[in-house]
């Protein structure tokens, strides 16, 4: 197995933005220890390599069996082992030093994989997981110019706003305003957190890109609300600026425990962590796999949407297979 320190330097985990949670996701991911492709480990890849591929035959033409396809042929998927809990947001690690993906690192102990045989009763989830770590590493590559695909914004936008609709409960609002009000808060919060946006431009990027949603009335209201609780600058801060905005009743924890309810663990890290990581969850759940709840499914059109943007980004990719990894 190669050194750790020698693989952390040569492919430090990257972020797409900078908060307690995605650097916290961050040193999980630099946890994942990979397993080379030597004569050592060869049996082991022998027969997860025939479980992978088998597996990808039975899969229906879509994107997951097309990408990940790729980088199967091109042996860029590796084993690797750590020490992180089950349900996590990091399923693999990613060596992607520059533009190029030099390969994704399945973690055996989410993905319950045997790394001294190479047997897994979850190839399934190691290949959505492939796919996850694929869609990561195309927004993570091109993340300036996500940053300003306000399009792609405004769809993982209405994701978060569907999310939140259900933490707050549908019994609970009583007027389109309402509705409104939690939407422009998804908004502000996005833009604060992911893109680290101050206060004065993501109110005006609230107004801007989202006037032909609500009454101008309505939107002035909300930014006048906004000056004095400008503080959230955190996705996970949601709850908070709904209660003072009263739209919701009860404690921040107990919304949080909502979110786990909706989202899972891994799904939580991730709308509360890095863009590439909540882009990666609005993709894969849609799809049949258990790295994401099934209820963290918000509305199949947004869903397919990102979808068809990112793997524009993911047709981008270029790759580079190492000898340090592929002796």
């Amino acid at each position: 197995m190669l050194t750790h320190s020698r693989i952390d330097k040569l492919f430090p985990p990257r972020r797409f933005n900078d908060s307690s949670v995605s650097n916290m996701l961050a040193t999980r991911e630099k946890n994942i220890y990979v397993i080379e492709r030597s004569e050592k480990y060869q049996s082991a890849y022998d027969t997860f390599d025939e479980l992978f591929k088998v597996y990808l035959i039975k899969l229906p033409g879509n994107n997951v069996k097309k990408y990940v396809s790729n980088i199967f042929d091109k042996r860029l998927i590796f084993l690797g082992t750590s020490t992180s809990a089950k349900n996590d947001a990091v399923f693999a690690r990613l060596f992607l030093p520059d533009t190029k993906l030099n390969g994704v690192v399945l973690d055996s102990n989410i993905l319950d994989i045997d790394v001294s045989t190479g047997e897994t009763s979850n190839i399934d989830d190691c290949i959505y997981a492939s796919y996850h770590g694929l869609v990561r590493a195309a927004v993570l590559v091109n993340k300036n110019i996500i940053s300003k695909n306000k399009d792609l914004h405004k769809l993982l936008i209405n994701h978060m706003y569907r999310i939140f609709l259900r933490v707050v409960g549908q019994g609970s609002i009583y007027n389109e305003k309402q509705k409104n009000f939690i939407y422009m808060t998804c908004a502000y919060s996005f833009y604060r957190h992911f893109l680290k946006q101050r206060h004065p431009l993501a109110i005006s990027n609230v107004k801007r890109d989202h006037k032909d949603l609500f009454k101008s009335e309505d939107i002035e209201e909300f930014s006048e609300s906004m000056k004095r609780i400008s503080r959230y600058d955190s996705t996970k801060d949601i709850p908070k600026i709904l209660i003072d905005l009263k739209l919701y009743q009860d404690s921040p924890a107990k919304a949080m425990i909502k979110l786990l309810e909706i989202l899972g663990n891994s799904g939580t890290f991730s709308l509360i962590g890095g863009l590439d990581q909540f882009i990666a969850m609005t993709i894969l759940s849609k799809y049949p796999t258990n790295l994401f709840p099934k209820t963290s499914t918000s509305n199949q059109k947004v869903h397919d949407a990102v979808e068809n943007m990112i793997v524009k980004y993911i047709d981008k990719l270029s790759y580079q297979s190492t000898r340090l990894l592929n002796p």
